[in-house]
Order: structure tokens, then C-alpha cells, then sequence
């Protein structure tokens, strides 16, 4: 039972990050140009590396953080000339860009761990306590 409590509260966090990327997604549409959206959510492997190293301590090779410095600079240079730049919309857009991103490496942990057999598991957990 307490097995099943801790899946329901890992899979409810991952859901609420999960919904807090879309909400904040949509609100960053509302302030900036779409593709300036795309463009910032380029740096979604820069966010997924950040927080591999921390949450899952998966280090990459050099070679894979040096990809992301053209990335980065490039992001930089189209935000300092966006001519629609907006400051509550990029920062909307950050933040799901890094939800996003910490979305993926929680899953990829939660999917490592013995108790998540398979990535049914959750499903199956939301099934029973209904």
C-alpha cells in the first residue's frame, strides 16, 4: 500500500509539472511570436542536460555541452533583437521550456526505478485507487 501511495505522489508531481509546461506555454503564445517560441524552445536539450547532471547525476560527454554554446548564443542573439520581445511572455516560455525538460529526466527516472516495471505502471496505479 505504501508502494502504491509513493507512485501515486511521484505520478501526480510528474502530471502537475507536466500541466504547468502546457499552461505556461499557451500564456508565453499570448505575449511573443510563435516562432519565437520554437526558437527559445530550442534550448530544451540545454535545460535536459542541466538537469540530468543534478536530478538523474547522468553526465554527458564534453562534446554534447559544447553543442549547446551555438545553441545558446544564438537564443541570446534572437532575443536581444526580437522587434516583438516581450519580457512575461519569454519568461513564460523559459520556465515551460525547463518544465518541459525537467519533465522528461523525472520520467526517465521514474522509469529506471524497480518499482515502474513498466511505463504502465502509473496507469495502473490511477486505475486502482478509482
Amino acid at each position: 500500500m505504501l508502494c502504491r501511495v509513493r507512485c501515486l505522489h511521484q505520478v501526480a508531481a510528474l502530471s502537475t509539472v507536466f500541466i504547468g509546461s502546457v499552461v505556461l506555454g499557451n500564456v508565453s503564445l499570448r505575449y511573443i511570436p510563435v516562432s519565437f517560441n520554437q526558437a527559445i524552445g530550442a534550448t530544451t536539450p540545454l535545460f535536459t542536460a542541466v538537469f540530468a547532471v543534478f536530478i538523474a547525476q547522468r553526465r554527458e560527454n564534453i562534446w554534447t555541452y559544447l553543442t549547446l554554446i551555438p545553441v545558446m548564443v544564438g537564443i541570446i542573439i534572437a532575443s536581444r533583437f526580437e522587434p516583438q520581445f516581450h519580457l512575461v511572455g519569454f519568461t513564460a516560455c523559459i520556465s515551460a521550456t525547463g518544465a518541459r525538460a525537467l519533465k522528461s529526466v523525472w520520467q526517465g527516472v521514474l522509469l529506471s526505478n524497480d518499482q515502474y516495471v513498466a511505463s504502465v505502471t502509473p496507469s495502473l496505479v490511477f486505475c486502482c485507487w478509482w
